[in-house]
């Protein structure tokens, strides 16, 4: 049986970094980024939820929206 994804969400929120997010990203602690976090739902529940964190200062956000 195989999921079928019905709707998502996604949620984007600013940030400072901490020591160790930016060790991992090569900036400065209290650099500023962004968490994106995406929650996919079949009819019945959530099927995943991803989430990361990208550099404030190399990142561009794209949204390809399809309206009924």
């Amino acid at each position: 049986m195989g999921l079928r994804p019905t709707k998502a969400k996604k949620f984007i929120e600013p940030t400072l970094l901490d020591n160790f997010e930016a060790h991992l990203l090569q900036v400065s602690e209290g650099s500023p980024a962004l968490i994106l976090e995406r929650i996919t739902y079949d009819e019945e529940k959530v099927v995943a939820v991803c989430t990361w964190i990208v550099r404030g200062d190399r990142c561009r956000h794209y949204l390809d929206l399809k309206l009924l």
